[in-house]
């Protein structure tokens, strides 16, 4: 029988490419990162609609579909590059390493960052509970902010003018960064 996947997996996109030269483990890519990049994308194609540049918009499931692309395709890239400060960091798909990467990720819900820094901990103080898929991974179901498994399908938007769908993605908060100028 094979092991229990970790609880990281609910938060993880899996690649079909093993990680760099890693037999063992895939490219993986956090969802909530990848749901930035995908409002980025939403938000830069309206813009130019709006601007008329372009006449038809892709749907949602059409970027998040190229997102997808592009990440898969990025080879051995640590991280994939969406423009204004949306990077999409490559990670070896370790539950270690996905834990550490949620318990820091500014795009990330806080309560997934606790359950992150909770697994975290009891790997630290040697409890063997981790391997075994027992550290108490809820997380609240909070529709506003964690993804669901059909977060990149969705309905097409029929055009620039359209109101966006209700959708988990673009109720996402957009993670407010302190103000470093000086002003």
């Amino acid at each position: 029988m094979a092991p229990k996947l970790s609880p990281v997996w609910e938060h993880i996109h899996k690649g079909p490419n093993k990680y760099k030269n890693n037999k063992y483990h895939n490219q993986s890519w956090c969802k909530y990162c990848i749901a930035q990049a995908v409002q980025l994308r939403v938000n830069g194609y309206n813009e130019r609609a709006s601007a008329g540049e372009i006449r038809e918009v892709p749907t949602f499931s059409e970027v998040s579909t190229e997102v997808h692309e592009t990440l898969e395709r990025s080879g051995d890239a640590e991280a994939v590059d969406f423009g204004s400060s949306v990077k999409v960091q490559t990670l070896q798909g370790q539950p270690e390493k996905l834990w550490k990467h949620l318990r820091n990720c500014v795009n990330a819900p806080l309560n997934v960052q606790q359950v992150a820094g909770a697994d975290l901990d009891s790997r630290k103080k040697g409890s063997s509970s981790h391997s075994q898929g027992t550290v108490n991974t809820f997380v609240s179901p909070t529709p506003s902010v964690v993804p669901s498994p059909g977060i990149f399908t969705h309905a097409p938007l029929p055009n620039a003018a359209a109101t966006p769908p209700d959708h988990p993605a673009l109720r996402m908060p957009i993670p407010q960064y302190p103000n470093t100028s000086g002003f």
